[in-house]
């Protein structure tokens, strides 16, 4: 192979590389951005870590927390693979169901809610699962300012809060019939869940980001990832302990890839999102100006 040329050639910016003598077989790829694309598990690192820092320093008060996980079942899961503005959609009818949750389970309409939504769409295995994880207040913020927190609950009515209001989602939008709808309301497993038995400890900072880390992480972890060259095939070991995802993995590395880039945002497309999610004024934390963070 000829020696790389010194001539200072012009970047191609479409192609990425840098163009040599057209002897030279050689290809120089240069490194770029994945332009918070949120797939790349070194550039999420960053912002993810400068994001934590945010959360922690500026917006979160000093309140307890809870993290509640919205799953929807396998049987609307590839419409959101197909129509990604429904993943946005589905965030706001977490965010609404967790705020009305709140309100009535404390008896207080006028509560204000905070909420730090991460839209995630993988599973242990880089499947397809959308599911949202929220970040919210243990309680609510009365008009004067006063905390009032949530008692024990039970998180069945607020589960069947969250299933009905993502069967409203469908039917307006034509997904599927007003009949369709009324069959999953009668299965005894919807397949809907909300799981909200994680909660920080107030004062435990470093809780805080690590959970808000963990709701917002990257689809792959590189840590349990191998590729063995030799043979084409990638093993991706799972973060769970049983069930049918749990364990070491193999895949065809191309088959790897098809799961990966299943997952990569629509440009533009917000996966973190500070308030109720029904519009970007709502909300706690979404009507928190800097100066009323810092006196908080």
């Amino acid at each position: 192979m000829s020696r790389l040329p010194h001539v200072d050639y012009p970047i191609d910016r479409r192609a990425r590389r840098r163009p040599f003598a057209e002897d030279c077989k050689a290809e120089y790829l240069l490194a770029f951005s994945c332009k918070t694309r949120y797939f790349c598990p070194f550039c999420h690192a960053k912002r993810l870590t400068e994001w934590t820092v945010w959360l922690s320093d500026e917006l979160l008060a000093p309140v307890p927390h809870r993290q509640m996980v919205f799953t929807v079942p396998k049987r609307l899961r590839p419409y959101f693979l197909w129509r990604r503005k429904l993943l946005g959609d589905l965030a706001r009818v977490a965010a609404r169901t967790a705020t009305q949750f709140v309100r009535s389970t404390l008896d207080e309409p006028e509560l204000s809610v905070g909420i730090v939504l991460s839209i995630l769409t993988h599973g242990s295995l880089l499947n397809w699962q959308p599911h949202i994880h929220a970040l919210v207040t243990d309680g609510g913020f009365r008009p004067d300012g006063t905390f009032v927190r949530l008692p024990a609950h039970s998180t069945a009515v607020l589960t069947e809060a969250f299933r009905r209001g993502v069967l409203k989602l469908f039917v307006p939008r034509e997904l599927f019939d007003p009949e369709v709808a009324e069959g999953m309301l009668a299965w005894s497993h919807s397949g809907f869940s909300v799981h909200d038995g994680v909660w920080p400890d107030q004062d435990d900072q470093p809780a805080h980001e690590r959970l808000a880390r963990y709701c917002a992480r990257c689809p792959v972890s590189l840590e349990r990832l191998e590729y063995d060259a030799d043979a084409g095939t990638v093993t991706y070991t799972s973060d769970k302990a049983d069930g049918p995802t749990a364990g070491r993995h193999t895949f065809e590395a191309t088959e790897f890839i098809a799961r990966l880039v299943a997952h990569i945002p629509d440009k533009g497309q917000v996966l973190q999102r500070a308030g109720t999610g029904a519009c970007p004024y709502c909300g706690y934390y979404a009507n928190r100006t800097p100066s009323s963070r810092s006196a908080a």
